[in-house]
């Protein structure tokens, strides 16, 4: 039992150890395996990032629309009441001191 707990030195002092050719090969793949699957998961991780980005983008850029298309629509409800003939008349009264047209006061020229 004691010989199993002794270390023996080898009978041959020249021996050398040879590195296993297949084992560097073995670990070679297992390397590249790794890298190829780092690599497809950091692209798969660029796209969902860059995804999210352009989804911001867009609820961004609807807002942007939403709005404009709110202001359009003021624009457009203020065109028209200052356009309506009532408001005109009005305008034209409190701002050029317009007054009526008095029949009486008008004046018809005939063609010679």
């Amino acid at each position: 039992m004691n010989q199993y707990t002794q270390h023996r030195h080898p009978a041959n002092a020249y021996l050398v150890r040879e590195r296993d050719r297949r084992r560097i090969r073995e670990l070679g793949v297992v390397f590249l395996c790794l890298l190829a699957l780092g690599s497809g998961l950091m692209v798969d991780t660029w796209l969902e990032l860059q995804a999210l980005k352009t989804g911001y983008r867009i609820e961004e850029l609807r807002k942007e629309l939403n709005e404009q298309r709110q202001k359009l629509y003021e624009r457009e409800l203020e065109e028209a009441y200052l356009s309506s003939p009532r408001q005109i008349w009005r305008r034209a009264e409190r701002d050029e001191e317009m007054t009526p047209v008095i029949l009486s006061r008008v004046v018809i020229l005939e063609k010679p």
